[in-house]
């Protein structure tokens, strides 16, 4: 019964986003004109609407569950000293991860995937950056560690032990993306983010190295020439991997106890 309850709440909170960003973008398009605006901005707009909307579901939700939504998702106060590391660390993982689907790429099969995703987000390179930084760096973060590493790892946890719980909503997240290329980049951020999560119990960590996996992400795509693939830059990767590893270290051995007041 608890593992039926798990997996409905599950699919409850994914089925909930989807619904207010697919009824939120037909409203949109609807009422907007693509050619004034550019599909960039009414694409940032659905995010930041549904997103909201969502949030006022999930606070709904929880109320009839007599839980409170803020309590089960662990925001709690952070540490200040703990921002910056957090940073640091999002990055990190950001390039470490660009590092592994560069070598990817190398593949036909992957390759021919990751240019035509590349080809569909030409609208980031002609967005107003701004929209971009609300929708994509402050409030997407904010609603998935929401979803993911709050309220679906938190019904995970009630029926299987962290680190399978950690991998599941991980690979959750990269479906949720609904590409094969968002499939592996996402899974990947999710069990990282997930694992940091598990050890710090404050989501404040996971949404701020989203917040900083996505501030890079956008920064690179405003480039020009984000249309090639670039082949792996192996001090990168290098550099990356150590300081991912160090920072991990330095959260799981300061683990639960040392990151709120």
């Amino acid at each position: 019964m608890k593992i039926i309850k798990a997996a409905l709440l599950t699919i409850l909170y994914c089925t909930i986003y989807y619904f207010f960003q697919f009824i939120t973008g037909i409203v949109i398009y609807k009422t907007t004109d693509f050619h004034i605006n550019g599909i960039g901005t009414v694409l940032c707009i659905t995010v930041i609407l549904s997103a909201i909307l969502s949030f006022i579901a999930y606070q709904g939700i929880f109320l009839l569950r007599k839980m409170k939504i803020m309590k089960i998702c662990n925001f709690k106060k952070l540490k200040f000293s703990y921002i910056p590391t957090a940073f640091i660390l999002g990055i990190s993982i950001c390039l470490l991860n660009s590092s592994l689907t560069a070598v990817l790429a190398k593949i036909d099969f992957f390759e021919y995937h990751i240019l035509k995703y590349q080809s569909l987000n030409f609208w980031i390179g002609e967005t107003n950056t701004v929209f971009l930084v609300l929708a994509l760096a402050i409030t997407a973060p904010l609603i998935e560690e929401i979803i993911f590493r709050g309220m679906i790892f938190h019904e995970l946890k009630q029926i299987m032990p962290v680190i399978p719980a950690v991998i599941i909503q991980g690979l959750l997240f990269g479906i949720y993306h609904f590409n094969i290329v968002q499939f592996i980049y996402a899974s990947f951020l999710g069990i990282m983010f997930g694992l940091v999560y598990s050890w710090t119990q404050n989501l404040w960590i996971p949404v701020i190295l989203h917040f900083s996996n996505n501030i890079m992400a956008v920064t690179a795509a405003k480039q020009p020439g984000t249309e090639s693939i670039e082949g792996p830059d192996i001090r990168v990767f290098l550099i990356s991997l150590v300081i991912t590893v160090l920072l991990c270290l330095f959260f799981y051995k300061r683990r639960v106890t040392d990151y709120h007041e």
